[in-house]
């Protein structure tokens, strides 16, 4: 009975696929430390933790989410329930749009380090981490943890496993790393774009000396004035940080409505929960329809293309189909 418990509530856990779910070992005991308010800085930007995500220190080592640290360098990431494995890639073509919205939005907030110190409760998980194909396995002694449904490793583990460098400076604490992309920009002269981005948003609107090439040149710096046109980036990246939210949202009222699930005695408390469960469903549905269709206005009124859309509708369509089959499947 305990087994197959755990195995509905890592199915509703997982069914926003938001972060890398995992159910956790029934003879698995919580550790409990404390969050460090620590600085993340990656490309040369600083990046803030998605809500709910923190980073600390165990046994004299960092730990930071490994989803976050694979998307700020520039990687996907992947996990299969079934065989409880973790897989950092390259990404496609569009799951590359999505990811540069993710950094952009990370980035609008990255001045701010990750959170002020909070108490975390980390569970030990046995998990398949693989990376370009190829399995790493933690050095002995250390151990990837459960916290919150993301799994976090420790800060050396990511920078040897995906071939890059990724420092911890305990005098600033300061996360730092680079992507293998951005250091191939860098090498081949490809600072410039970003300069070029910002001088030409300097035209118009004043620009951004962070800003990256894409986002300052997509300005209106020509117009001298009047109402600007949002650039292409802004509104995506606008449309990706409700998405996002959404998805939190959605994700934490199924697991809620999961483990109520699992606590409920009677027939009568069960088939309500699941008319509950399949409500929420069909609302966070509307919700992104309302969402896709407001950022479909306004890329229309910019004059942009309206294909990053499709991807959205593709990847949501893929997760909300997952989570009603878990719901269908397990709460019955």
């Amino acid at each position: 009975m305990k087994s197959k418990r755990n195995v509905i509530a890592a199915a509703l856990m997982g069914a926003m696929l938001l972060s890398v779910p995992v159910a956790a070992s029934a003879a698995s005991t919580a550790i409990a430390v404390e969050s460090k308010p620590i600085v993340m800085e990656f490309d040369g930007k600083k990046l803030a933790l998605p809500s709910g995500q923190v980073a600390f220190m165990y046994q004299s080592k960092v730990y930071i989410p490994l989803r976050f640290a694979s998307y700020a360098l520039q990687k996907q990431v992947g996990y299969d329930a079934t065989t409880k494995t973790v897989t950092v890639k390259e990404p496609t073509s569009s799951e590359k749009v999505a990811l540069k919205e993710y950094l952009a939005n990370a980035a609008a907030s990255g001045d701010m380090s990750s959170s002020a110190v909070a108490k975390v409760k980390l569970v030990p998980t046995a998990v398949k981490l693989v990376f370009d194909g190829v399995e790493k396995k933690l050095p002995t002694g250390q151990q990837a943890y459960n916290v919150n449904g993301s799994i976090y490793v420790p800060v050396r583990f990511i920078s040897e496993a995906v071939g890059t460098t990724v420092l911890w400076d305990a005098k600033t604490g300061t996360v730092s790393g680079e992507s293998k992309a951005y250091r191939e920009s860098q090498s081949s002269g490809g600072t410039s774009s970003g300069t070029s981005g910002s001088t030409n948003g300097n035209a118009g609107t004043g620009g951004s000396t962070s800003g990256s090439g894409s986002t300052g040149g997509t300005g209106s710096g020509g117009n001298g004035g009047g109402v600007t046109t949002p650039s292409y980036d802004s509104i995506t990246s606008g449309a990706y940080s409700r998405l996002d939210t959404l998805r939190t949202s959605c994700k934490n009222n199924l697991t809620d409505i999961g483990f109520s699930y699992l606590a409920a005695s009677t027939a009568e408390q069960k088939t309500a929960l699941v008319t509950q469960a399949h409500n929420a469903i069909s609302s966070c549905k509307a919700q992104f329809e309302s969402i896709l269709s407001d950022t479909e206005s306004q890329l229309k009124a910019g004059g942009y293309s309206t294909d990053v859309l499709n991807d959205y509708r593709s990847t949501f369509n893929a997760e909300m189909e997952a989570g009603q089959q878990l719901v269908d499947q397990y709460m019955k």
